[in-house]
């Protein structure tokens, strides 16, 4: 027999919210547990099965604030600077909100003539020049015209109205598929570029064309107007070959084919040609005895003395000395210094015995002569004749 038997009642309801007790008057009671901490900077929770929590509230996952909190006050989220990333290229608008842009310097992509970011309700975009807007790159004279295609980008075109200027009043200045052309104007267009008067036909500002544009009778040579030719100026000009010499109006140059010295400027005409000298004798530096109507040349020891002399017509010359020893023929030296015989001439043909011989000169003309063994030894002379 076990009797009366008071068996402990177990409180515990298995709730961890709740202060479980037992009182012998009243029994059983689950008093809920009180879970504010007093922290304002924590949210206060009980679950039955874990019991009591306090959760940090300071975080509102806005990235344009800065989340803090007191104990006392509770937490704040104080707006971060403007400008301040917050992440997908975007930005703190410095209200808290997380914007595309703030202005158009948060935007990407350069400012051009042609095109620049903008910045419109917090989102990027652009804005493009209208085509055909010039740009400052722009020059003058070139055939082309730099303006922005209306889609951002800058281009070249051609145009036909950007003429250039060559400053030359001889060209006609246009524009030929894009690129600057200078075309001559027509011969003879009146000019003052650089002096000139007229134009060639190279686009040119000259003197003179023809001799009609130029003044005082002179004569147009080469574009320019000069005085006219003659033989006597000391330059080569009108139709002469030479300095003074050539043509049609002067004396034959040296070179040239002849048939008598008169034909010559140097007055001598040897073996067909003209020539500067023969035997090394020109008539201005020949003896002049044309006031005698006799002389004598003497030869001996390899020379003749004069050398060379300068008579008139009709004047007995006598060379004295040995023909043995220095046979006298006529003829010159070529230019390779070597004796060439005249085929005529009062010196033909040779002279080889005595010591004395009279020649009579009567026909104006130029005569050489040389001795036939010493003739390259430079014994040598000539005898011009003049009327």
């Amino acid at each position: 027999m076990t009797g009366v038997s008071h068996t402990p009642i177990n409180p515990d309801d298995g709730n961890a919210c709740t202060v479980d007790a037992c009182d012998p008057r009243t029994g059983v009671s689950h008093t809920p547990v009180n879970p504010d901490d007093g922290n304002a900077c924590t949210v206060d929770a009980c679950d039955p099965m874990t019991g009591v929590s306090h959760t940090p509230v300071i975080n509102d996952g806005n990235p344009c604030t800065a989340d803090s909190c007191d104990p006392m006050t509770g937490v704040s989220n104080t707006p971060l600077p403007a400008g301040t990333d917050c992440g997908m290229g975007k930005q703190c608008d410095g209200m808290g909100q997380c914007t595309g842009c703030i202005d158009a310097f948060d935007c990407p992509g350069q400012v051009t003539e042609c095109r620049a970011p903008t910045c419109t309700n917090g989102i990027c975009g652009t804005i493009y020049a209208p085509a055909g807007t010039p740009l400052s790159t722009e020059s003058s004279g070139d055939c082309k015209r730099h303006v922005c295609d209306g889609m951002g980008a800058a281009i070249v075109e051609d145009d036909a109205m950007d003429e250039p200027d060559d400053n030359n009043s001889c060209t006609l200045d246009a524009c030929l598929a894009g690129a600057p052309t200078h075309l001559p104007v027509a011969l003879g267009t009146t000019c003052t570029d650089g002096g000139g008067t007229v134009c060639d036909d190279n686009g040119t500002c000259v003197a003179c064309n023809v001799d009609a544009d130029c003044m005082n009778g002179d004569v147009c040579m080469a574009n320019a107007c000069v005085a006219p030719a003659t033989c006597m100026d000391g330059i080569m000009n009108g139709d002469e070959t030479g300095v003074d010499c050539g043509g049609a109006m002067c004396l034959k140059c040296n070179g040239d084919a002849c048939g008598s010295d008169a034909e010559c400027q140097s007055g001598i005409c040897s073996g067909g040609m003209c020539v500067a000298n023969i035997n090394g004798c020109t008539p201005s530096m020949a003896t002049d005895l044309t006031a005698m109507s006799a002389t004598t040349v003497t030869f001996s020891s390899l020379s003749y003395t004069p050398k060379c002399i300068k008579v008139k017509a009709g004047t007995v010359v006598t060379f004295s000395g040995s023909f043995a020893n220095h046979p006298l023929q006529g003829g010159y030296m070529d230019l390779a210094n070597l004796p060439t015989p005249a085929a005529s001439g009062p010196f033909v043909p040779v002279t080889d015995a005595g010591t004395s011989k009279g020649f009579t000169l009567s026909t104006q003309g130029t005569y050489p002569f040389y001795c036939v063994p010493h003739a390259s030894l430079g014994m040598n002379g000539a005898v011009f004749v003049v009327p």
